[in-house]
């Protein structure tokens, strides 16, 4: 049977949810799944969707874990339009301004939310190991600015190279979104197309992706 560790999270601004998520991260508790059994379980309540995440840390990525919004995973294929509609931003600002339970953040549609909260577990999930932080793989202060950036500068589509290409790549991809200045210019390396999530995953290992399908009622997250 799976150790399940709930915290209310209720009063929690999106900052504060984050500051969890890495608490949770850099604690003893986030251990790996034993034969037989899921790993850790921590589950995020008080708000309108419950946030679960099942610890599952690899070699290469001590804060790998799988998540679900509403007991269901969401890919970033799927959340790919959201993350391109210039008013995802301001979603993004009211979710980390604003308190789980607060009227503002429960009118938001599940995937909403979802790409949030998985955008924060993307940044939270990047734990320096004994080297420190590889320079082909982003730290989380990193993918924090990288977001920021993105959002506000209407390139919220290519944050997903970031997350889902390969090591090389996402280095590469972030330095282009860090360039920006202009709002909806994504013109980046001329090839954006190859950020789509289907031609992404034709050029990675397994432990080099997200895979966050439907139908999965967790998401896992194995990449650096």
């Amino acid at each position: 049977m799976a150790q399940v560790r709930e915290i209310d999270a209720s009063e929690f601004t999106g900052r504060d949810l984050l500051k969890s998520f890495e608490d949770e991260v850099d604690g003893s508790k986030w251990v790996k799944k034993k034969v037989g059994e899921e790993g850790k379980v921590f589950t995020f309540t008080g708000g309108r969707y419950q946030i679960k995440i099942v610890a599952n840390p690899t070699p290469n990525q001590k804060g790998n874990g799988r998540l679900s919004v509403g007991g269901h995973a969401h890919s970033w294929e799927t959340l790919k339009p959201i993350l391109s509609d210039s008013s995802f931003n301001e979603i993004y600002e009211l979710f980390l301004e604003n308190e789980l339970n607060s009227p503002l953040v429960n009118d938001f549609e599940r995937q909403e939310l979802a790409c949030c909260v998985i955008l924060l577990f993307e940044i939270a999930r990047r734990v320096e190991n004994e080297r420190g932080i590889d320079v082909k793989f982003l730290s989380r202060d990193e993918v924090d600015k990288a977001i920021d950036k993105a959002l506000n500068c209407e390139l919220g589509s290519s944050l997903t190279g970031i997350f889902c290409l390969g090591t090389k790549r996402r280095r590469s991809r972030y330095d282009v979104i860090m360039s920006k200045s202009n709002a909806g210019d994504d013109s980046g390396d001329g090839n954006d197309s190859g950020d789509d999530i289907a031609s992404a995953m034709g050029h990675m290992a397994l432990n080099d992706r997200i895979i966050l399908g439907p139908g999965n009622l967790l998401a896992r997250t194995n990449s650096s």
